[in-house]
């Protein structure tokens, strides 16, 4: 049984009775717990703002034999902005999901911990457009990862691509039109430059490029799939993403 501090970021909550909730928390110090905060369903509850998403705090915990518990938090930044724009707001939601899904439990991941917090400030603070900082993170997302992908050259023969192009995030970038012929997935050369300017990107420089939704929807969708797949989860937030800037 143990008392400690933790730094961490709410990525989504559950009821649990009639007045508590489990909280899971990417924690910088021990990757992703759940656990209890109580009575945060009453009007008054003074840790209330603990459980709402895209919290960042420093969370204090104890841990006993049913697990880990809130006792206390001090917030540090509470990305409150975000709730006043529904588009970053659901492109913050995807980041959060897709840490929720790719973090093995109390397995610690610091760079993918600060990516997160930067890109959620880029998204709140930045100025740069949700597409561009959602494009940003997932693909350092996956870079942290493993999965590092070259944009700039065919795969194969080493030819600059310009021109339309064939994505295989399984074999780490793209194909030119004569190398690709057996890889299905092929998209526009606006698309495909999307997806190379954002591997390029500084984040400082997110909000000086122009991408355009729908271009950027479709290297978006590409890094889902291939996110999903390897995963094995859903990104629901995702889908529900796309339908709000469909609007």
């Amino acid at each position: 049984m143990e008392q400690f501090k933790a730094n961490a970021v709410a990525l989504k909550a559950a009821s649990l009775g009639e007045n508590d909730r489990v909280l899971t928390l990417f924690t910088y110090e021990r990757g992703l717990i759940s656990a209890r905060i109580k009575g945060v369903k009453k009007a008054q509850a003074k840790l209330k703002f603990a459980q709402e998403p895209f919290c960042f705090g420093e969370y204090m915990l104890y841990e006993g034999r049913g697990g880990y518990t809130v006792t206390g938090c001090v917030p540090i930044d509470l990305f409150y902005d975000l709730r006043a724009d529904i588009e970053r707001y659901a492109a913050g939601c995807v980041m959060l999901e897709y840490c929720a899904a790719s973090l093995q439990e109390e397995s610690p991941d610091p760079a993918l911990f600060k990516l997160l917090l930067s890109c959620l400030s880029a998204l709140c603070y930045g100025g740069a457009p949700d597409e561009n900082a959602l494009l940003y993170f997932l693909i350092n997302a996956l870079a942290v990862a493993g999965y590092r992908f070259d944009f700039s050259r065919c795969i194969a023969c080493g030819r600059r691509l310009e021109q339309k192009v064939y994505i295989d995030l399984e074999q780490g970038g793209a194909w030119c039109l004569s190398c690709g012929g057996d890889v299905k997935k092929a998209i526009s050369p606006a698309a495909y430059k999307s997806l190379k300017f954002m591997s390029e990107a500084e984040l400082d420089r997110l909000s000086t490029i122009s991408v355009g939704f729908k271009d950027a929807s479709i290297a978006l969708g590409v890094l889902i799939g291939f996110i999903e797949s390897v995963a094995g989860v859903k990104i629901k937030s995702f889908g529900e993403y796309i339908k709000i800037k469909g609007k």
